[in-house]
């Protein structure tokens, strides 16, 4: 039987990297810094005397922007997963909290808000029937008699309120850690200002003049749909694989290039939204006389550490020989 190949470091395949040069006076390349990015960063000092320039505010802008990417380019990737998987395990609590607490309350409140719609017959309270019964009791309401004061009720979606109000702050915290989270803190969001703004109308519409409460139902109505129209818009382009941002990509690109130093270079990246987070396909020149399993053994660890970064679902790493093929039908 064949021993299996030996998992000892690459030889050398005669590979160089050609599109990495030497920077004039330079004998060694730094292997932490391949394409030496630490000679454009930009001290601060350099960045406060431009600040005290006429008009040099947006230049550094730009400059402090740059100093930003450059170390996020150098810091090695490690690094990066170690504080991305740190991140996720730190928030994982809070985030169960946040869903579990925020279904238990909406439940409870549900009911709670049932009884003050019914018991009180108030329109701004009761959400479900706003776009039908606002018209009829517009066009049907005779007179000026005020609607009956129901205090039980305003009560009831006053306590509604402060519990939904706890459950915002909370979200509002964590909301950066989960999409789920995010979307319930706008929920908790539109639920206060129902609340509130309803709170207003129903008793506004006993005390002041009828026609405040199927107003105030029928604004309630519209903001809501509204404010969740522009949510679905949002989270329909992420469905719709929009492409992600340019920074992104070409944080991919260079981490993937700097990985090996048998990766001579890097064909195409591709970065889009598969929902909330990214779903990432690389495709990677290496040399065209190194063996599968150890090609396996470069592409393998570098898909398995860029799924570990923050805001990425799935990567696919690709090895080729050459970087000018066509991997794709063109019809």
């Amino acid at each position: 039987m064949t021993d299996s190949p030996s998992r000892s470091p690459c030889k050398s395949y005669g590979v160089e990297r050609a599109s990495i040069s030497v920077a004039p006076g330079t004998d060694v390349i730094d292997e932490k810094d391949p394409m030496f990015l630490k000679e454009k960063i930009i001290s601060k000092e350099d960045i406060k005397d431009l600040k005290q320039r006429r008009k040099g505010n947006k230049l550094a802008k730009f400059y402090t922007v740059q100093n930003f990417r450059i170390d996020d380019l150098l810091k090695p990737m490690r690094a990066h997963t170690s504080d991305a998987s740190q991140e996720k395990a730190n928030t994982a609590l809070r985030v169960r909290i946040a869903i579990h607490a925020s279904f238990i309350v909406n439940c409870c409140l549900a009911v709670l808000q049932l009884y003050a719609a019914i018991s009180s017959s108030s329109l701004a309270l009761f959400a479900s029937y706003v776009d039908a019964e606002c018209i009829r009791e517009f066009a049907t309401h005779k007179g000026d008699d005020l609607e009956k004061f129901h205090l039980a009720s305003l009560v009831s979606v006053g306590v509604a309120f402060v519990a939904k109000l706890c459950l915002f702050l909370y979200c509002f915290a964590v909301r950066k850690s989960s999409s789920h989270v995010e979307v319930l803190w706008e929920d908790h969001r539109n639920d206060l200002c129902t609340n509130a703004f309803g709170i207003l109308t129903s008793a506004g519409g006993a005390e002041l003049k009828w026609w405040i409460d199927p107003m105030g139902a029928t604004i309630l109505g519209v903001l809501v749909l509204a404010s969740w129209t522009g949510t679905a818009h949002r989270l329909l382009a992420h469905l719709a694989c929009i492409s992600a941002p340019s920074e992104f990509i070409n944080f991919i690109t260079y981490k993937a290039l700097t990985f090996s130093p048998f990766i001579t270079g890097v064909d195409n990246v591709r970065a889009c939204h598969c929902g909330p987070e990214y779903f990432v396909e690389i495709n990677v020149v290496l040399p065209p006389n190194i063996p599968l399993w150890e090609a396996h053994g470069i592409t393998q660890p570098l898909q398995d550490a860029i799924e570990e970064l923050k805001d990425v679902d799935r990567c696919f790493v690709h090895g080729e020989f050459e970087a000018s093929n066509d991997e794709h039908r063109k019809n």
